[in-house]
């Protein structure tokens, strides 16, 4: 939806005073302290949290209220820029709401903007901007649910929109926080109704959880915007707990058009419907069915596109996998027959199917519940142990000895991170993006050009770019067969090499803190550290 040109600023009487004051913060990541200060000066957090702590590293701020297995968890970091002047000063912009009262049909629809200032410093006009409810929204919901004492623990992300540097840092350095948690619920997702299940192409919650949940909330909800499950989303925080947490979804909470200046949100939705059926839910009483320690790849790099599956509007169709026989080499990837180790070599497959129907089905087989059995039968079969220790190279051999299509590998260091990048410099080109994704984009094909330009480009380098650049693609408005076909290609690399540097966030990148930040919590109020 295109904004509209008749904005006039919104009347703020009619909002409440606190989801004003979160939206008047313009906080990219670096400014997401302005938002603790306001959240510290509430006086319920203080009555109703029980418990306080406070992450050095990346600055996540975490509440924990009663006794609970639930995680719920927003992000304060907006997709914005803060100008130069209120960088320096360690103040941020303002951002005002706009709204339309001249088409009925948009009331309680409001938008952001920043005001110009003419010659004598006073704002004469207004030019559009996002208005950070990609996640204040998540933010007031969380705040408001502390208020009502619901238990749980509430966290608060910084870094989201930069990839999930905030909760990727928690699960890795602090999984002892979630040790006994069941279920991670973020409120991060655009739309009315939405409650996902599959994120960064893998299931991130089981469909009765999921089910269950949107049950809890329709009953508060209008016909026309009842919540759904089973659906497809890219990324958000409890996507980083999946291995720690067996529920994590994320679910809908109004906002639409985001990180662009046609970013809006409904606050009457917003607050006389969602609100309201968030408050009531016993989430101590959803079912928990998934078991972290089993990645099931149901999907494809984000977006709903599938390996297994395709889909017709809201329907999911199933692919039909073609026969061992009559497989070949050049089978599309989501008519190709599935393999576990139970199935033994098939005998009428093709040996060069055959390799690459057990390479593709390595990443779920060496990971949860099958990897103990998968690899005795493995080694049993192969007698060779240091393939353990050597999986990379061996593993790719084994693979052609017990196929019976070895050859000796003739293959420089690291060309197949070179090739993969070479496609997605030449894909990227094609990606239609806007705004801050289209500068990323550009910024990274250039960088990748340079280092495919290097003799000896750092394979950690190699692999972080490969990952931007794939991510980035991933949210183009147009997805032709031939960008999802690298896609995949890209989700097979990393699921095979997901250990090397450069796969796993922030465990070797450096993260420096704002110089700015100066905050101290109020008097009588402490943190404990993570």
């Amino acid at each position: 939806m295109l904004r509209p040109d008749n904005l006039i600023l919104a009347d703020k009487t009619k909002l409440d005073p606190l989801l004003v004051s979160l939206l008047n913060k313009c906080t990219p990541h670096g400014f997401e302290h302005h938002i603790v200060k306001i959240i510290d000066k509430l006086p319920y957090i203080q009555t109703n949290v029980t418990k306080r702590l406070y992450d050095k590293e990346m600055l996540n701020r975490i509440f924990i209220v009663g006794d609970s297995s639930s995680v719920f968890s927003c992000h304060m970091d907006i997709i914005g820029n803060v100008g130069k002047t209120n960088s320096d000063n360690g103040t941020t912009d303002t951002i005002f709401l706009m709204e339309d009262r001249s088409a009925p049909t948009r009331f309680g629809m409001y938008y952001g903007a920043k005001g110009m200032l003419n010659d004598k410093d006073v704002i004469d006009k207004y030019t559009g901007c996002p208005v950070g409810a990609d996640d204040k929204l998540g933010v007031y919901i969380l705040l408001k649910m502390i208020e009502a004492k619901i238990p749980g623990m509430y966290i608060f992300h910084t870094g989201e929109e930069c990839g999930g540097r905030g909760s990727a840092s928690l699960a890795a350095k602090h999984p002892h926080l979630f040790k006994d948690k069941l279920r991670a619920i973020a409120f991060d997702r655009a739309n009315y109704g939405d409650v996902i299940n599959f994120q960064r192409g893998s299931r991130c919650c089981s469909k009765e959880f999921g089910e269950s949940l949107a049950e809890a909330f329709n009953p508060l909800m209008p016909p026309q915007q009842k919540f759904k499950s089973e659906v497809h989303g890219t990324f958000t925080d409890t996507a980083s707990y999946t291995k720690l947490i067996p529920e994590c979804t994320n679910v809908s909470v109004g906002y639409f058009n985001q990180h662009g200046p046609e970013e809006h949100f409904d606050y009457l939705w917003l607050n006389h419907h969602l609100l309201p059926a968030i408050l009531k839910i016993d989430y101590e009483k959803l079912p928990v069915k998934r078991d972290p320690k089993v990645v099931d790849y149901n999907s494809g790099y984000g977006q709903g596109y599938n390996y297994n599956t395709k889909w017709k509007g809201n329907n999911v169709v199933n692919f039909k996998k073609v026969s061992w026989k009559d497989a070949t080499p050049i089978t599309p990837y989501n008519e190709f027959p599935l393999w576990d180790y139970t199935l033994g070599f098939i005998e009428e497959a093709d040996p060069k199917v055959l390799k690459m129907a057990i390479s593709r089905n390595l990443g779920i087989l060496t990971w949860g519940a099958k990897k103990d059995e998968f690899v005795a039968w493995f080694c049993d079969h192969l007698a060779h142990n240091k393939l353990l220790q050597e999986e990379n190279t061996a593993l790719q051999i084994t693979l052609d000895k017990l196929t019976g299509v070895y050859e000796e590998p003739i293959i420089t260091a690291h060309e197949d991170k070179v090739q993969l990048l070479t496609k997605l410099v030449v894909l990227s080109s094609q990606a239609v993006l806007y705004g801050d994704y289209q500068k990323w984009c550009n910024n990274y094909i250039e960088g990748a050009k340079k280092l495919l330009e290097k003799p000896k480009p750092r394979p950690v380098k190699l692999n972080r770019i490969i990952f931007a650049l794939a991510t980035l693609i991933d949210c183009s408005e147009i997805h032709p067969p031939e960008m999802e076909a690298v896609l995949n290609e890209v989700d097979a690399y990393i699921a095979k090499h997901a250990d090397e540097d450069g796969f796993v966030v922030n465990k070797k990148m450096p993260v420096k803190p704002p110089k700015e930040i100066t905050y101290t919590p109020q008097e009588n109020y402490s943190y404990d550290y993570c």
